[in-house]
């Protein structure tokens, strides 16, 4: 799928963000179209070793970057412009994870947030 910045739909494309509505779209949920810190900010934090998959990953706070984790130390996440191998803008591991607000998946903190 091609990046496209603000891209919701396939296509013509996604953005890290768009991709995880498009994903809650696909499962059924009623998810806002939201950035990369607006689903952080509707989450709640769990361990980093208590991530399951469908929670959500990001990097930084406010996020700026978020991925889907998909378990196995794996991730589903859109690439960007800058960095179209799919490596995060940071190219650091992420620090935290969430999901939109009212949703039943949590968030993720790494232990270096």
């Amino acid at each position: 799928v091609s990046y496209v910045w603000g891209g919701s739909s396939i296509p013509p494309g996604l953005d890290c963000s768009g991709l995880v509505y498009w994903a809650a779209q696909q499962l059924g949920l009623g998810w806002p179209r939201l950035t990369a810190a607006g689903y952080q900010s509707g989450s709640t934090p769990v361990a980093w070793g208590s991530k399951v998959p469908g929670d959500l990953l990001f990097w930084g706070s406010p996020a700026h970057h978020v991925a889907i984790y998909a378990g196995g130390n794996r991730m589903i996440e859109e690439p960007t412009r800058a960095r179209p191998d799919g490596t995060p803008p940071s190219g650091a591991r992420p620090r935290s994870a969430a999901t939109a607000p009212g949703s039943t998946t949590r968030e993720v903190c790494s232990p270096r947030a």
